[in-house]
């Protein structure tokens, strides 16, 4: 990943590159709705989102003991690890490439309204010399747009305050993600999970998770598990996470029962009915570990560990 960045870091230095800038629209009805508009900037704006993304690149560059690793929802983000995901996993990720690929297609905005800045919500910039394209994106606040026209609205020029005629938009020159070939790479993870709505996403997943273990017929108190999960966001990205790595079907009622005597789990584990008591809004975070195998014991050590984050030995 790193040889990627280096060579687009070059391209960008040394090419001439241009770039444009799109808003994302959003829309939710029955299902979420991306809108993408082009815009019309200067030359002198888009040497500056280009100036923007060559100085991210170096960073990351510059950056010592830089490790990549795949997006894990769990994973708390730190500075030293970039995570990595295909963009073709990313809920509506392709179809927004696809729109700022032929911008013939779209169109300008007309009017900033209020309707326009309630949807408004990121922003995409593109640079391409023809041959090579590179894309980021950065979450956008109705907070960064001032609109002309309201009361006690002015700019200041040589000592005089006179009325705003034009709308204002502000850049804050960071970056949430960028688009390097088939891959995203994720520098600000909360907002890129916000940009990609990853909320309605993992939303899904997590019903699906919790249907096969509906079917299970494994929980008594099942309920209990479903809605502790379905009105936290953490609990649904646990789900997500579990989704991505344990096969739920391989997990029998006689392993997770041993598991927890092991670690001293506070479930209950019924024999007769063979199912797993979750009566308390605690135990759903202890069950989650227990099939989301975050319980480990080290073979050199025998000490016994909770990891929320595995990287799979191959």
């Amino acid at each position: 990943m790193i040889n990627d960045i280096q060579f687009a870091l070059k391209e960008l230095q040394t090419t001439d590159m241009s770039a444009s800038l799109f808003f994302l629209l959003r829309e939710q009805r029955e299902e979420i709705k991306y809108s993408v508009l082009r815009t019309r900037i200067v030359n002198e704006i888009a040497m500056e989102f280009k100036d923007i993304f060559i100085e991210t690149l170096e960073k990351i560059c510059h950056e010592p003991d830089l490790e990549f690793m795949e997006y894990e929802p769990l994973f708390m983000a730190v500075n030293s690890v970039i995570e990595t995901i295909p963009i073709d996993m990313i809920p509506y990720c392709r179809e927004i490439i696809a729109e700022m690929d032929a911008p013939y297609l779209l169109d300008y905005p007309v009017k900033i309204d209020e309707d326009f800045i309630h949807k408004l919500w990121a922003y995409g910039v593109k640079l391409s010399d023809g041959n090579n394209s590179y894309y980021y994106f950065r979450k956008y606040w109705r907070r960064n747009v001032l609109q002309s026209g309201g009361r006690l609205r002015f700019f200041f020029d040589k000592g005089t305050f006179s009325r705003l005629e034009s709308d204002v938009f502000s850049f804050d020159g960071k970056i949430d993600s960028i688009v390097l070939g088939s891959n995203m790479l994720i520098l600000q993870k909360n907002l890129f999970e916000q940009i990609f709505r990853y909320l309605e996403h993992y939303k899904k997943i997590a019903d699906d998770i919790l249907e096969s273990l509906r079917q299970s017929d494994m929980i008594y108190g099942f309920q209990e598990l479903a809605g502790a999960c379905e009105s936290d966001f953490r609990k649904m990205k646990k789900l997500a996470g579990i989704s991505n790595n344990i096969d739920l079907s391989a997990l029998s009622f006689d392993d997770l029962r041993d598991v927890a005597r092991d670690f001293r789990l506070e479930l209950k584990f019924d024999e007769r009915t063979r199912k797993i008591f979750i009566e308390k809004k605690q135990e759903v975070w202890t069950f989650l570990k227990l099939i989301g195998d975050d319980l480990l014991k080290s073979p050199l050590t025998r000490n016994k560990y909770e990891a929320q984050y595995k990287k799979r030995y191959r």
